[in-house]
């Protein structure tokens, strides 16, 4: 029985980790310039004493109106007053030379969205355009 507490732990510590944690540990040495070209411009930038900076990127999720339906299924209006926010916030920490040293996230919804890894940026870059039709002069 004293074993069994051990054996948690160890079990505990080699459970996989959460897929939004498995997101953000890609970004682990990319570069700022990648990292706002997938995810966009941070919603805030704060300049550390060291010299590098912390890029913060804030999702807010907006709780549809789901309002109630007729017998003829069209749309009743309701209104609907939001339960629980929902909201994901994380922060990437920019080392003075230029590459992501770490990470942190906060919030009720954080979940991995396709697009936001570097490597899927790499493995499916943007099609080419096309080619505009030939001038006639």
């Amino acid at each position: 029985m004293p074993y069994i507490f051990p054996l948690v732990l160890i079990f505990l510590a080699c459970a996989p980790m959460p897929p939004y944690n498995q997101l953000c540990e890609t970004w682990i040495g990319e570069s700022p310039l990648m990292l706002k070209e997938v995810w966009g411009e941070p919603t805030k930038v704060v300049l550390m004493p060291d010299g590098g900076q912390e890029l913060t990127y804030r999702i807010d999720y907006k709780e549809q109106n789901r309002g109630m339906r007729n017998a003829r299924g069209q749309q009743q209006p309701k209104k609907v007053k939001p339960t629980n926010k929902k909201w994901c916030e994380t922060t990437f920490n920019i080392h003075t030379a230029g590459f992501v040293t770490k990470y942190r996230f906060k919030g009720n919804t954080c979940l991995p969205s396709k697009g936001l890894s570097p490597k899927e940026s790499l493995d499916n870059p943007p099609k080419s355009l096309p080619k505009p039709p030939p001038s006639l002069y």
